[in-house]
């Protein structure tokens, strides 16, 4: 979060620098002369350092496309006025009184298609204007020219036709002249003005879709990638229109595309907001703005541009009522914004703000500070670069949200793991204790059958039984202890006496193979341990001299200051040192066995806080000493 903030802090200046840099650019310092008689008097005007911008109305002859000689034949038939609101296809004059000398003029094509004579001679050719549609070829342009004034006069006369927008929207007069310096400066303002707003919506572009590829759960970065690539797209066919310079498209296409920017960046942006704002854009608005954006668009690929210029002010109202709806629902909606909803409201209201001055500025009522020039189009690159802002911060968000999702799916994954490891662990413990007691009561049973048989019914047929049913409780004691959390059930146990019983139980077993065991363990050795598991982990070790040894087997047991203690010695093959450090690991066994044996013994023992060593030499045998803490509060009551 703290590195999310120092970045934060970073681009807010860095976007204020390029935004103020840009803002600065539009800054032409034009003067504004008007004339409503098609000549324009600018003898006593100095032209050292302003630029002047030509407005009014023009000489013209409507339905006539004519030469400079041929205007001047006809000056009879001329009107003053707008001929863009008078005819399809007209012939203009402007002339305009200077002092001897160069002069810059710059402008953009009168209506969409035309051919312009200064002093006489044919200038410039934008498409090709004609007295029929099928006769004229569309274009627009921004053009500069480095004109010399003859006798202090400079004539523009301008052939124009329009058959393919709405008229009234091409004007005959609009120039700026000054001088060749400065008003090339304006010219190249306008050009670098415009390819830095294209950049800055193509960095955007990249970004965002770098954004959206490292983590493509958050859509808002999609949307608003391709947000940005619509809008570069309509940068770069207004103004000095770049991209129509770049790409071989015909002016249809080029006019086409630069429409449908409209519908797709206003179904772009609301679903960028839809996705910066969960739940605050209501389905059924979402799906509305969608047909209308759908109609709109294919408005723009098949309708007639005529048709298309004349509708599109109802889908400029469409976007005003969305935009009011947006707002109506952010106010109602949202309580408390988070850092990237503020920092979205922020630049929205600075955009707002400067539309609102806009406005105003058009119907030349200037109540705003520094409203000497429009600034629409740097609003709307700031809103962009707060947008962006937004978006980051939100990548960055989830980017958190989804590192923690997966840091909390991996420890679940550990969790079922070590589960997984405790039921394996578990069921071959529970497996390998019981092939003892199985073949214990095996054993006796068979023995018991034999005397049933011979009807030899006398103690020691009983301790047979008894034998069977004692490990038979043992094999549910040990399914029990191994299926619930060990150590429960602690007591004073003598682990001398659990001792001696199995050594009993060994007895018969040994003595079918020719081998002894010799018990000398003391009275009460008492020690606090679970009686069962101690039992279990005295079986093992006897179990494993009987496995393992060869001859007779020792067992001996005694009691220090804080132990009692069991020492099971056999004297067969040993265990080999490079087993002997792991012994007590599970898997590990001198003999192939399953090497779960020690190893479920060593984990008992350690829980009851006592500890197993284990002394062995290759060839001499092995000596297992368990070491149980003794219950000695007991013991002196016992002793009392």
């Amino acid at each position: 979060m703290k590195n999310q903030k120092y970045i934060l802090f970073i681009l807010f200046p860095v976007i204020a620098v390029v935004c103020v840099w840009i803002w600065s650019r539009t800054d032409t310092q034009y003067t504004l002369i008007v004339s409503d008689t098609g000549i324009w008097d600018l003898r006593s005007v100095d032209f050292g350092d302003d630029n002047y911008n030509l407005q009014g109305e023009v000489e013209y002859i409507p339905n006539a496309l004519l030469t400079p000689e041929e205007f001047e034949s006809r000056l009879d038939e001329t009107h003053i006025g707008n001929p863009e609101k008078a005819a399809s296809y007209s012939t203009s004059r402007i002339r305009i009184l200077v002092p001897r000398g160069v002069y810059g003029l710059m402008g953009y094509s009168s209506e969409y298609s035309s051919r312009v004579y200064i002093n006489g001679f044919l200038t410039e050719g934008v498409g090709m204007p004609g007295n029929t549609a099928d006769s004229s070829i569309p274009s627009t342009e921004l053009l500069f020219y480095t004109v010399e004034a003859q006798d202090g006069l400079i004539e523009i006369v301008q052939q124009a036709s329009n058959y393919v927008y709405r008229f009234g929207d091409g004007s005959h007069a609009n120039i700026i002249i000054g001088t060749p310096g400065n008003v090339r400066g304006v010219y190249m303002k306008q050009i670098i003005l415009a390819s830095v707003v294209m950049g800055c919506f193509l960095a955007l572009a990249f970004a965002h879709f770098a954004l959206y590829f490292q983590l493509r759960s958050y859509k808002a970065n999609l949307w608003f990638a391709l947000f940005c690539v619509v809008w570069f797209i309509r940068s770069g066919h207004t103004g000095p229109k770049i991209l129509p310079l770049l790409l071989p498209l015909s002016w249809y296409a080029a006019f086409r595309l630069e429409y449908l920017t409209v519908p797709a960046g206003t179904l772009l942006f609301c679903m960028t907001l839809n996705a910066v704002f969960p739940g605050i854009l209501q389905k059924s608005f979402r799906i509305s703005l969608t047909f209308a954006c759908g109609l709109c668009a294919c408005m723009c690929l098949f309708a007639n541009t005529v048709f298309m210029s004349e509708t599109m002010p109802y889908f400029y109202a469409v976007i005003f009522l969305a935009a009011v709806y947006v707002i109506v629902r952010l106010t109602m909606k949202l309580r408390k914004p988070n850092i990237s909803q503020t920092i979205v409201l922020v630049g929205a209201s600075i955009f707002l703000y400067c539309a609102l001055r806009d406005i105003f500025y058009f119907s030349s009522i200037n109540i705003f500070p520094f409203a000497d020039r429009t600034v629409s189009e740097v609003a709307l690159l700031i809103f962009i670069f707060f947008q962006m802002i937004a978006m980051f911060h939100g990548t960055m968000q989830e980017v958190i949200a989804a590192k923690q999702a997966e840091q909390r799916l991996a420890t679940e994954n550990a969790l079922l793991a070590k589960e997984a490891q405790i039921r394996k662990d578990m069921i071959h413990d529970l497996s390998h204790e019981v092939r003892t007691p199985l073949a214990v009561i095996s054993s006796y049973a068979q023995s018991a059958v034999r005397q049933y048989q011979e009807f030899q019914f006398d103690e020691q047929f009983i301790a047979d039984l008894n034998i069977i049913h004692e490990e038979a409780q043992r094999i549910a004691d040990l399914a029990s202890t191994t299926l619930s959390p060990r150590g429960t059930d602690l007591g004073p146990v003598d682990i001398g006496e659990i001792t001696l019983q199995l050594a009993r139980l060994l007895t018969p077993r040994l003595r079918e193979m020719g081998r002894t065991i010799a018990v000398n363990v003391s009275e009460r050795l008492l020690t606090v341990c679970n009686a069962s598991e101690i039992t279990q982990v005295i079986w093992n070790l006897l179990d494993n001299a009987l496995k393992h040894g060869s001859g007779g087997i020792d067992v001996s047991g005694n009691k220090n200051d804080e132990y009692a203690y069991i020492i099971v010695t056999d004297y067969g093959e040993g265990i080999s040192p490079k087993i002997l450090p792991r012994i007590m690991e599970r898997g590990v066994s001198g003999s192939g066995g399953s090497g779960l044996g020690l190893a479920i013994s060593d984990e008992i023992v350690k829980q009851h806080g006592g500890q197993i060593i284990i002394e062995s030499e290759q060839g001499l045998g092995t000596a297992v000493t368990l070491l149980l803490p003794l219950y000695r509060i007991n013991e002196e009551k016992a002793d009392e």
